[in-house]
Protein backbone atom coordinates (compact mmCIF):
# COMPACT_ATOMS: atom_id res chain seq x y z
CA UNK A 1 0.00 0.00 0.00
CA UNK A 2 1.56 3.53 -0.81
CA UNK A 3 1.41 6.76 1.39
CA UNK A 4 -1.24 9.38 -0.35
CA UNK A 5 1.06 11.94 1.17
CA UNK A 6 4.00 10.95 -0.90
CA UNK A 7 4.36 12.81 -4.13
CA UNK A 8 4.57 10.18 -6.87
CA UNK A 9 8.01 11.06 -8.95
CA UNK A 10 8.43 9.98 -12.44
CA UNK A 11 11.19 11.10 -14.67
CA UNK A 12 9.43 12.50 -17.81
CA UNK A 13 12.54 14.68 -19.07
CA UNK A 14 13.94 12.42 -21.63
CA UNK A 15 11.86 9.78 -23.55
CA UNK A 16 12.95 6.19 -24.18
CA UNK A 17 14.09 5.44 -27.45
CA UNK A 18 14.93 2.65 -29.21
CA UNK A 19 18.17 0.73 -29.65
CA UNK A 20 18.11 1.96 -33.28
CA UNK A 21 17.17 5.40 -32.96
CA UNK A 22 19.85 5.97 -30.13
CA UNK A 23 22.26 4.53 -32.62
CA UNK A 24 21.29 7.51 -34.90
CA UNK A 25 21.92 9.89 -32.51
CA UNK A 26 25.00 8.60 -31.19
CA UNK A 27 26.36 8.78 -34.93
CA UNK A 28 24.73 12.19 -35.16
CA UNK A 29 26.48 13.43 -32.40
CA UNK A 30 29.82 12.35 -33.50
CA UNK A 31 29.41 13.82 -36.88
CA UNK A 32 28.30 17.26 -35.52
CA UNK A 33 31.57 16.96 -32.70
CA UNK A 34 33.69 16.66 -35.36
CA UNK A 35 32.25 19.44 -38.05
CA UNK A 36 32.57 22.00 -34.85
CA UNK A 37 35.96 20.97 -34.31
CA UNK A 38 37.05 21.24 -38.31
CA UNK A 39 35.52 24.69 -38.44
CA UNK A 40 37.50 25.85 -35.66
CA UNK A 41 40.26 24.50 -37.26
CA UNK A 42 39.79 25.23 -40.93
CA UNK A 43 38.86 28.72 -39.17
CA UNK A 44 42.11 28.62 -37.51
CA UNK A 45 44.34 27.88 -40.46
CA UNK A 46 42.37 29.57 -42.94
CA UNK A 47 44.19 33.22 -41.44
CA UNK A 48 47.33 32.32 -43.12
CA UNK A 49 46.06 30.78 -46.40
CA UNK A 50 42.49 32.07 -47.56
CA UNK A 51 41.96 29.26 -49.50
CA UNK A 52 41.34 26.98 -46.99
CA UNK A 53 37.89 29.00 -46.54
CA UNK A 54 36.65 26.57 -49.33
CA UNK A 55 37.20 23.88 -46.82
CA UNK A 56 34.17 25.15 -44.92
CA UNK A 57 32.10 23.86 -47.72
CA UNK A 58 33.12 20.12 -46.59
CA UNK A 59 32.26 20.87 -42.71
CA UNK A 60 29.10 22.19 -43.14
CA UNK A 61 28.32 19.08 -45.67
CA UNK A 62 29.46 17.25 -42.50
CA UNK A 63 27.25 19.12 -40.17
CA UNK A 64 24.28 18.37 -42.22
CA UNK A 65 24.61 14.71 -42.40
CA UNK A 66 25.04 14.72 -38.56
CA UNK A 67 22.15 16.73 -38.18
CA UNK A 68 20.29 14.30 -40.51
CA UNK A 69 20.98 11.29 -38.39
CA UNK A 70 19.66 12.99 -35.41
CA UNK A 71 16.69 14.42 -36.39
CA UNK A 72 15.90 10.98 -37.50
CA UNK A 73 16.67 9.83 -34.02
CA UNK A 74 14.47 12.78 -32.23
CA UNK A 75 11.82 12.57 -34.26
CA UNK A 76 12.33 16.73 -34.96
CA UNK A 77 9.37 18.09 -36.07
CA UNK A 78 9.44 18.92 -40.25
CA UNK A 79 9.82 22.94 -39.61
CA UNK A 80 12.46 22.44 -36.50
CA UNK A 81 14.24 20.82 -38.97
CA UNK A 82 13.59 23.22 -42.11
CA UNK A 83 14.61 25.93 -39.40
CA UNK A 84 17.68 24.80 -38.13
CA UNK A 85 18.98 23.66 -41.62
CA UNK A 86 18.63 27.53 -42.31
CA UNK A 87 20.36 28.50 -39.75
CA UNK A 88 23.64 26.55 -40.74
CA UNK A 89 24.20 28.57 -43.53
CA UNK A 90 24.81 31.52 -40.98
CA UNK A 91 28.42 31.02 -39.74
CA UNK A 92 28.09 31.94 -36.16
CA UNK A 93 24.63 30.90 -35.48
CA UNK A 94 25.19 27.79 -36.87
CA UNK A 95 27.91 26.98 -34.38
CA UNK A 96 25.60 27.66 -31.67
CA UNK A 97 22.64 25.48 -33.35
CA UNK A 98 25.34 22.61 -33.24
CA UNK A 99 26.27 23.11 -29.55
CA UNK A 100 22.50 23.16 -28.59
CA UNK A 101 21.85 20.18 -30.33
CA UNK A 102 24.84 18.64 -29.19
CA UNK A 103 23.91 19.11 -25.57
CA UNK A 104 20.09 17.71 -26.41
CA UNK A 105 21.68 14.50 -27.59
CA UNK A 106 24.53 13.96 -25.06
CA UNK A 107 21.06 14.86 -22.28
CA UNK A 108 19.38 11.63 -24.46
CA UNK A 109 22.39 9.49 -24.85
CA UNK A 110 22.85 9.48 -20.88
CA UNK A 111 19.89 8.34 -20.15
CA UNK A 112 20.13 5.85 -22.36
CA UNK A 113 23.15 4.00 -20.62
CA UNK A 114 25.81 5.84 -22.71
CA UNK A 115 29.20 7.22 -21.64
CA UNK A 116 29.67 10.90 -23.12
CA UNK A 117 32.98 12.42 -23.39
CA UNK A 118 34.66 15.16 -25.97
CA UNK A 119 34.24 13.29 -28.72
CA UNK A 120 30.60 11.76 -28.08
CA UNK A 121 29.48 8.68 -26.75
CA UNK A 122 31.79 6.00 -26.55
CA UNK A 123 30.65 2.59 -25.15
CA UNK A 124 27.52 1.79 -23.30
CA UNK A 125 27.40 1.43 -19.21
CA UNK A 126 26.43 -1.84 -18.27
Amino acid sequence: MTDPRVTPTSDLSVPAKSDVEIELIRIGQKLMIYAILFGVGIAILALFAPILVLLQFGVLALSILGLVKMFQGMHTPMWARVLQFISMLVPLVSLFVLLRLNSRATKVLRAAGYNVGLLGASARVA
